[in-house]
């Protein structure tokens, strides 16, 4: 008997193939917001070890696919910012059809972010000896650059993040 699961509204832009050659933000939160990577003191981040695999994982990631332009990025206590392109050569030619299969594309935003959250994961389960450890929480935040300006926004917004970390609504102090 199949079971009853609750339907999620996607927080997806619809119609947009996330495999494009765009600019992305995304927030990626820990397992209840826990300030499993670290701290913010005197508006400066200072890693845990945890931390530390979170901002090694990602510019590994950067290194391994060839698609993504990282742009800024960071690790705060209980989240990350990501700020990147994907830039496709001029002979990739996409099938409108693929568009509902996007969570099993491989260079999708989706696959992008699935892939590293489950690197560092691996990474701190192994390396830190902490087998049991929930890092993550299940979903992320998307949002789709639509101009230079905006890009801008999100690029200043993220590189001052410590410095405002005492107002930042994903501080679980406040």
């Amino acid at each position: 008997m199949p079971i009853d699961r609750p339907t999620r509204r996607s927080r997806r832009l619809s119609g947009f193939d996330y495999r494009s050659a765009a600019s992305y933000f995304i927030t990626i939160c820990t397992h209840n917001r826990s300030s499993l990577f670290g701290r913010v003191t005197d508006q400066v981040f200072v890693p845990s070890a945890e931390g530390m695999v979170a901002d090694e994982e990602w510019r590994h990631t950067c290194q391994l696919r060839e698609i993504l332009v990282p742009d800024v990025h960071c690790v705060m206590p209980n989240h990350v910012h990501l700020l990147f392109s994907i830039n496709w050569s001029d002979d990739v030619v996409f099938d409108a059809s693929d568009i509902g299969q996007l969570r099993l594309l491989a260079d999708s935003v989706s696959a992008i972010v699935g892939g590293y959250k489950a690197a560092v994961t691996r990474r701190i389960r192994r390396d830190l000896n902490r087998p049991d450890l929930e890092v993550w929480q299940e979903r992320f935040h998307d949002h789709v650059v639509k101009t230079p300006q905006s890009f801008d926004q999100i690029a200043e917004y993220i590189v001052n993040n410590p410095l405002v970390w005492e107002q930042d609504r994903y501080n679980a102090d406040l």
